[in-house]
Parts: structure tokens; C-alpha cells; sequence
């Protein structure tokens, strides 16, 4: 196991879920709260205080935890927390093996947005790192409590006036009878195919968009859109709070639950095709994947 000998004092981490399916909840031993100061795309207007903080696979989180309460030989260890779910895990290895060799595990617990995350596969308690307080130190660094206007961070909220389109995603499962009878993944009812583009993006009609993804499985899905960061709108209709607030490429959407995002394409840049997926690797794998042209 990895460890880090520390000073008494606040460090900030740059942490991302390279995991393949598993999905994260990461805590502290102790039980001490921690603030999170960025997510996928850049920093937050303002830090989010918490005591865990949800990852799914291609999810990063920027963190800042305060040694400063603790003595030196003190250890601290970063864990993601034991939490169950949805009885899919059975399932995996049913998973179409077109592209799928066995099954992985993703998870859930409670969002620092305060949304849970009930009816996710289960998850075992995992220690991930280990912190030996090994110094005493002085702390001169004051984090921010809103970020200064002249930072060179979009810190815009889009809303959804700014979009001039809807796109509906729909990511689901079901049984591929044609292929050996195992589970398929798919958008919209489709399976990706290399040779289709599922939507057409053209920034003569607009360049900002709403794309709302509803999850209709029993397992949880973190969709990921290559070529711009995000901003989620709402889940289940419930206003974005918390890390929400954030710059996001990859959003976890739960099993039932509708997230909307929205982004505006830059027309310089965007140019070109790109793809949407799960960032579960062996559900990409299965056929959860799109195609998007922006013209």
C-alpha cells in the first residue's frame, strides 16, 4: 500500500478514478471532513466541505485535507467506504462477451450534493493509502473562499435558456440473443457501430445544448461526451448543488435517474467527431458508445 509521510498542515490532491468499473467512496479513517476544491474540468467557485466524496470510473476530484489537528506519529489512511446495492453484481459475468471477460464492480454512497447513490453494486471497504503524520509544521496557506475575479477560470453558469436544443440519451440493457444470449448495453437502443454517427451537432443552429441522460438500468452509469466539459443542470428535476457545480466531462447517473447537463461547443475548436460512452470499461466494451459530429 502506498503511503505519504506528511507535515501538520494542509495539502491539496489531485485525485482521478483510473479504475475500469469500480467506483470510489472516498473517506478519511478518521472520519475528518475534507474540502473539495475541484472536479473534472477546473476549480470550484468555492470549496464544497465533506466527509466523502463519490468517484466513478473517469471521475477526478481535487481535494484539500488539513493535517493540522493531528500529532506527529499520528496515521491516517484514505479508504473508499464498504456501502451495497443493486443485486447486478450476480449478472456480470452474463455480460455479452463480445468485448467482456468477467465482470467489474462500481458503487455508490452518498454525493457531496447530497443526492444518494442507493441501488449500486456492492462495494467491500478498501484501504487506498496511508498518511504518517511525520512532521510538525506551521500552516501559512489560507484556502479561498470564492475565487478572485480576475482568476482565469470560467466560473459561468449556463442555464437552460442559454441551450438551443434538447438531446434525449437513454443508456439501458438487454439480452443479446443474436451473440451467445449475453447482456448488451446500449444507448438509445442501439449498439455502437463505427460506421454510424447517432447525432449531428451543427453550430449554425446554436452552439449550446442540453443533453439529458436518463439511466433505465439497475446499475449505475457514469456517461462521459469527449470534446467539451459539462455543467449539470439538475437530477430528477432537484437543481445541481455541491460538486455539481463544477466543470464535469464524466457524470454518474444513478439507476432511475435522469441527469441533465449542458455545454457550449466552441466553433475553433470542437470541430469534428467524438464519442459518448459509459466509463465502465466493460459496458463501452458491450456497446454503451455513440458517435457525435459537430459541423
Amino acid at each position: 500500500m502506498p503511503k505519504l509521510d506528511v507535515e501538520t498542515r494542509q495539502y491539496r490532491f489531485r485525485v482521478y478514478n483510473a479504475s475500469n468499473a469500480r467506483t470510489y467512496d472516498l473517506a478519511l479513517s478518521d472520519g475528518a471532513r475534507f474540502k473539495v476544491v475541484g472536479t473534472d474540468g477546473g476549480l470550484l467557485s468555492q470549496p464544497v466541505e465533506a466527509d466523502h466524496i463519490v468517484l466513478g470510473a473517469g471521475e477526478r476530484a481535487e481535494i484539500v485535507i488539513d493535517f493540522g489537528p493531528h500529532t506527529v506519529g499520528d496515521k491516517v489512511m484514505l479508504i473508499s467506504r464498504a456501502f451495497n446495492g443493486s443485486p447486478m453484481m450476480g449478472m456480470m459475468g452474463g455480460i455479452n462477451s463480445r468485448s467482456m471477460n468477467g465482470g467489474g464492480m462500481n458503487g455508490g454512497g452518498m454525493y457531496s450534493n447530497g443526492v444518494s447513490s442507493a441501488g449500486m453494486v456492492n462495494g467491500m471497504r478498501m484501504d487506498i493509502m496511508r498518511f504518517d503524520i511525520a512532521t510538525q509544521a506551521a500552516d501559512d496557506v489560507t484556502l479561498y473562499t470564492a475565487l478572485p475575479a480576475n482568476a482565469e477560470i470560467n466560473a459561468q453558469r449556463l442555464t437552460e435558456a442559454d441551450a438551443s436544443k434538447t438531446r434525449n440519451f437513454v443508456m439501458s440493457m438487454s439480452m443479446d440473443h443474436m451473440n451467445g444470449g449475453g447482456m448488451t448495453f446500449v444507448i438509445n437502443g442501439k449498439t455502437f457501430d463505427m460506421n454510424r454517427i447517432d447525432e449531428i451537432i451543427n453550430l449554425a443552429e446554436g452552439d449550446t445544448e442540453i443533453w439529458s441522460i436518463q439511466n433505465m438500468s439497475p446499475m449505475a452509469h457514469p456517461f462521459h461526451a469527449h470534446a467539451i466539459q459539462w455543467q449539470v443542470l439538475d437530477r430528477n428535476g432537484r437543481p445541481a448543488t455541491g460538486t455539481d457545480l463544477g466543470w464535469k466531462d464524466t457524470v454518474l447517473v444513478q439507476p432511475g435517474e435522469t441527469v441533465r447537463i449542458i455545454g457550449r461547443f466552441d466553433p475553433a475548436v470542437n470541430r469534428g467527431d467524438y464519442m459518448y460512452h459509459c466509463h465502465i470499461l466493460e459496458h463501452e466494451d458491450a456497446g454503451m458508445m455513440g458517435f457525435f459530429s459537430i459541423h
